[in-house]
């Protein structure tokens, strides 16, 4: 068996672990006289509001349209926002049965598939598109899709001609882009302090249904929408904190390393913004035969988001002092017609500045020993200050500098390599592999 976030992956086994919303539900209202509203033959008190009024004339199922009315009133009314969350749950996973109710006045009993497919790629987020990922030309199209919303340059530029093409080429891409759209709407992430009423999901639930579904439909609105574009990047975004969320040991990693959480607020806050401006629409436009076009309504407040979208991430290699340092020194070689600037550096050298480096917490400790090369001590401290500049240079001697070339070289390899303790049965296993590699005896460790 293989554990996902949402529990056991579909095609790998089918054990019953979804539905425990209904289960949290049930718990919180068991002493209640709303307990029999979440079961056959819903037989429970009146709903207190008919928000929803079956559009059929000959309504064979009184006592469903009652509970589900009931469940509407309890997601108005409720205090606590997980049970909120649990009873917007309830009501999605019965949306076919609400629409077959409204056409043929009764439902046979269909369940809108729980199945999250966007928790499978979850893992994927974590290790291909957050930094320090390293791009590549094969990477998937949804990984791709969702670099293209990260906090750092301007992401949106071309994303618009990326989606179409996407959305033409592949299916998968295509389901994922609709299921990351339709939480963000709905507002179905456990992060979202404002979800979509009843009534916006109901009309947006259809519009989903027999428009958004069908590629050639959805290809022309996205063409057509000057900011429908603004829409997506901020959908994927929202997809990117709640994945970040998932995996709470990387929120904290990448929020001290990065800033994260100031992105991740900016992203809550504008699409809690735009629920609360459909849930106004919907309020207003529930019962009108022609509405308005709700999405341009909402992507006003997402363009002006845009504008002020945050950057964490820096997208050119950032310049560190010692790498100045680095390149200034062999720009003064050049100006004294000295080309081989590592002459005097042996390998064992480097081998040791090598085996010295990679022990050390603080790698740029590592200048605390060059006074075994015969470094004065005073430029040693001028480098561990970051006080050393150009102006210093005349006062060395060349051989002096061609050391700190060779250090602060093995410094930058040091800094770019992670270095991590294994587990004592992989480190053995480690040392078997490579005595057999070199065909040695291995000793004791």
């Amino acid at each position: 068996m293989i554990f996902y976030n949402g529990g056991l992956h579909k095609s790998v086994a089918n054990v019953d672990l979804d539905k425990w919303y209904m289960e949290k539900v049930k718990d919180f209202f068991r002493d209640t006289p709303f307990i029999n509203s979440f079961d056959a033959p819903y037989i429970t008190v009146k709903a207190l509001k008919e928000t929803w009024i079956p559009k059929c004339n000959n309504v064979k199922c009184p006592e469903y349209v009652n509970a589900v009315n009931v469940w509407i009133w309890l997601s108005e009314n409720v205090s606590n926002t997980f049970i909120q969350r649990c009873l917007f749950m309830l009501i999605d996973l019965h949306m076919y049965n609400i629409r077959q109710v409204d056409s043929r006045g009764s439902f046979t009993y269909v369940e809108n598939d729980d199945y999250d497919e966007t928790d499978v790629i979850i893992p994927q987020v974590i290790m291909d598109v957050l930094p320090p990922s390293k791009p590549s030309k094969e990477k998937d199209k949804i990984l791709h899709a969702l670099s293209k919303a990260l906090p750092q340059r301007c992401q949106i530029r071309n994303l618009k001609e990326i989606i179409i093409t996407y959305v033409s080429e592949d299916d998968t891409f295509f389901r994922f882009l609709l299921n990351v759209m339709q939480k963000a709407l709905f507002g179905q992430y456990a992060h979202c302090k404002k979800r979509l009423s009843f009534k916006g999901r109901y009309i947006l639930f259809e519009s989903f249904q027999k428009q958004l579904q069908s590629k050639p439909f959805f290809c022309k609105w996205f063409r057509n929408g000057n900011d429908h574009q603004v829409l997506i990047f901020f959908c994927l975004k929202e997809f990117l904190i709640h994945a970040v969320r998932e995996a709470s040991p990387v929120l904290e990693v990448i929020d001290k390393k990065y800033g994260w959480g100031k992105f991740d607020f900016q992203v809550r806050s504008f699409m809690d913004k735009i629920r609360k401006k459909l849930n106004i629409i919907a309020d207003r436009e529930f019962t009108f035969m022609v509405r308005s076009d709700w999405i341009v309504n909402v992507e006003a407040i997402l363009v002006n988001a845009a504008k002020s979208h945050i950057k964490l991430f820096r997208t050119t290699p950032q310049v560190t002092y010692y790498n100045k340092i680095h390149s200034l020194i062999m720009k003064y070689f050049t100006t004294k017609q000295e080309f081989n600037v590592y002459d005097i550096v042996s390998n064992g050298t480097s081998r040791f500045i090598w085996s010295v480096i990679q022990r050390l917490h603080n790698p740029e400790n590592i200048f605390k020993v060059m006074h075994l090369l015969h470094v004065p001590d005073e430029t040693v401290q001028m480098l561990l200050n970051k006080s050393f500049s150009q102006e210093h240079f005349e006062a060395q001697s060349m051989n002096t500098l061609k050391y700190i070339l060779e250090v602060i070289r093995i410094l930058g390899i040091r800094q770019n390599f992670g270095i991590y303790v294994l587990p004592q049965h992989i480190f053995n296993k480690q040392i078997e592999a490579i005595c057999k590699k070199r065909n040695v005896v291995q000793k004791n460790v």
